[in-house]
């Protein structure tokens, strides 16, 4: 490395340093301490002649989100930032604007400026669609103590992509005390059939390319009157106009916009009714690979549960604001419990799918370019292709730029390592 690069890293790095001292960073450090520093867990009890362990100190651990005082229900989580931080960006959409050949086997995404939702917005966006969803006939789900009994009009199908709308929607549900019943999008329209004919619901929640597969299989499906469908990740040029022609099915085909502006004007016919911690809040299915999918029945108790169990883990990582980047299916119970978690934390979500994570699917840039992200997760492959990209991207840069990256990342490495934030 030469002088020039050494003297430049060692200022960056005392930059960097006054920069996490001025904002508390010293404090925050004091809790921190290194897995191994100590034991990961304790016995607490025996069962059938086996140990029940616990993470070590949590023996006495109560599911409460400590940032989110009173927050008993994933609204709840979501609810306090619309409240106290009505104007911070809450989720950001990359506007698509078609399709590019570049010689490639596919051709990429090309997006243009970043839209974001704040979340005094998102609050009006869910209570707005939690009235449009009573409006067309769904109601709250009872409560009986018997999940069995939540059939019919007291959940919606969601079959659609991550994206702001399937997270509006299933906000906009838990505002009306109704429960969501998530379906993988690789599943295809008998996956939905069978969660229709197991819950009787009566809305389907979905992208617009699905539309008309599912109103073919509605013999199937006798239950269902109505599908929201969004255009998310559909060529401009293929959604220039709402879908028309399913007029004589029986159901009604709403696109997502539209629901919502409906719903702004119903909102205070329709205030919210909203949930208890005890309510389902989703009726999850499995991916199906080891057989016909199998719905699992959550309540809101269990899914705050998991996100007070996690973000503690990393709270310390990461700023006051941070951003999530969310490719990953919320038919999962991980990206949905880190969805929440991050907003309920007054975090950032912007919006990817799988192949525009980098610039080798997207321009003028990929996701983790353009949201810079500080919480990413997803499975060895995705990270393959994460590091096959920047390893790419690295070979072309000229030698300074390489030396000077190089220590960028072992000095942020060597920082989390010790429980500090890297602000510069």
């Amino acid at each position: 490395m030469s002088i020039g690069i050494s003297i430049a890293t060692g200022v960056l790095k005392f930059l960097d340093i006054l920069v996490w001292a001025i904002t508390g960073g010293p404090i925050r450090r004091l809790s921190f301490k290194k897995p191994e520093d100590q034991d990961n867990s304790e016995i607490v009890g025996e069962e059938n002649g086996d140990p029940i362990r616990v993470m070590t100190g949590k023996k006495d651990f109560k599911p409460v989100c400590f940032w989110a005082p009173g927050a008993e229900t994933c609204l709840d989580l979501v609810y306090s930032n619309v409240l106290n931080q009505p104007d911070f960006p809450a989720l950001g959409v990359r506007e698509f604007l078609g399709y590019k050949d570049v010689g490639e086997r596919f051709p990429v995404k090309v997006f243009g400026k970043t839209n974001w939702t704040t979340f005094g917005q998102l609050g009006c966006n869910l209570r707005a669609m939690g009235a449009y969803l009573v409006s067309i006939g769904n109601h709250a789900q009872p409560h009986t103590g018997n999940s069995d009994d939540c059939q019919g009009p007291c959940s919606v199908i969601m079959f659609e992509d991550t994206c702001d709308a399937w997270i509006t929607t299933a906000l906009g549900a838990w505002s009306q005390d109704m429960f969501i019943s998530t379906v993988y999008g690789t599943l295809g329209p008998d996956a939905v059939a069978q969660s229709i004919q197991e819950s009787c619901a009566t809305t389907i929640f979905c992208n617009r390319k699905n539309v008309g597969k599912l109103i073919a299989k509605k013999d199937e499906m006798p239950s269902l009157k109505h599908i929201i469908y969004t255009n998310w990740n559909v060529d401009p040029k293929d959604c220039k106009d709402n879908l028309t022609g399913f007029e004589d099915s029986g159901i009604t085909v709403v696109e997502y916009y539209d629901a919502l502006k409906i719903g702004e004007g119903l909102v205070d016919k329709h205030p919210m009714h909203k949930c208890v911690e005890d309510s389902v809040a989703v009726v999850m299915y499995t991916s199906g690979t080891t057989g016909r999918p199998k719905g699992v029945v959550m309540p809101h108790k269990s899914i705050r549960f998991t996100i007070a169990t996690v973000i503690p883990l990393v709270i310390d990582y990461f700023p006051e604001h941070f951003t999530h980047l969310a490719y990953l299916p919320l038919a999962h119970i991980y990206e949905l419990a880190v969805h929440v978690g991050v907003l309920s934390m007054g975090g950032h979500i912007g919006y990817a799918d799988p192949h525009t994570i980098t610039r080798a699917g997207a321009r003028p840039t990929g996701a983790l370019e353009e949201f810079k992200p500080h919480l990413i997760m997803g499975v060895p492959k995705i990270f393959e292709v994460i590091m096959k990209g920047a390893k790419a991207k690295f070979s072309h840069l000229p030698e300074w730029k390489k030396d000077l990256a190089s220590a960028a990342l072992e000095y942020k490495y060597h920082a989390m390592s010790n429980g500090r934030s890297t602000p510069v």
